[in-house]
């Protein structure tokens, strides 16, 4: 009476189990053909990027972002420069314009001297930072010594840069309170340079430290077309 009920369920079994292995089967088949489908479509898309002159690995990032093997590169001057950099102590840090909290004068007006003062000792601490930092634009070339595809750059300082684009900020004020304008055109070019310096990076950080960079740079045009009567030839600089 029960071998009937014991043959029907494991028909049953066996039947349910050879549904099952198809259904898996189906299911490996339709994931492989969406794995080659999608492969297809991002090799397309890669080789279309890569005809455009872009680099699409990391291999080919470093290639793109290479310089000569035996051109000077200004990346090196900028990293020894940033070494170089002396800090304001506590209590200058906080009274000095852009790097603490102290508030330029508005409308072009004379530094009270007590900040004139507070900039020219941090500009004079500075002036082996500095000097490097005016030998930027002579150099064609920049290259900084990070490794893509390792996380974000910790062998240099990404905010070295900022504090020496605003430390030639502190140099432009500086020299247009001693009516040195031709030499606070020149140290607002080299900070507009220094920020340039990122614009091959492909980093996120890079371009965004760029932009606040400039933002600087803007800001010391700003003071001195206020502050100092700029002949045109300077303006056009």
């Amino acid at each position: 009476m029960t071998e009937p009920g014991k043959k029907t369920k494991i028909l049953r079994n066996k039947r349910a189990r050879q549904i099952a292995i198809t259904l898996l089967l189906l299911a490996l088949t339709a994931f492989v053909i969406f794995r080659i489908t999608l492969k297809a479509k991002i090799n397309s898309r890669l080789n279309a990027i890569r005809a455009q002159g872009y680099p699409v690995t990391f291999t080919e990032l470093e290639e793109y972002y290479s310089i000569p093997d035996t051109a000077e590169n200004a990346a090196d001057i900028v990293i020894e420069a940033i070494r170089l950099y002396q800090e304001p102590d506590d209590d200058s840090s906080q009274a000095l314009f852009v790097i603490g909290l102290g508030e330029l004068p508005k409308g072009g007006m004379h530094l009270p001297e007590a900040e004139k003062l507070l900039v020219a000792e941090h500009v004079s601490s500075n002036e082996e930072c500095l000097s490097l930092l005016h030998k930027v634009p002579q150099v064609e070339y920049c290259r900084y010594p990070w490794e893509y595809g390792h996380g974000l750059p910790f062998n240099m300082s990404l905010n070295g840069i900022t504090i020496c684009v605003r430390l030639l900020f502190l140099e432009t004020i500086h020299r247009l309170e001693n009516n040195q304008t031709e030499e606070a055109v020149d140290s607002i070019l080299v900070a507009l340079r220094l920020a340039e310096s990122l614009s091959k990076e492909p980093m996120d950080v890079a371009q965004l430290i760029r932009l606040s960079c400039k933002a600087h740079t803007a800001k010391s045009v700003e003071y001195a077309v206020n502050r100092a009567q700029l002949p045109d030839t300077q303006l056009a600089r």
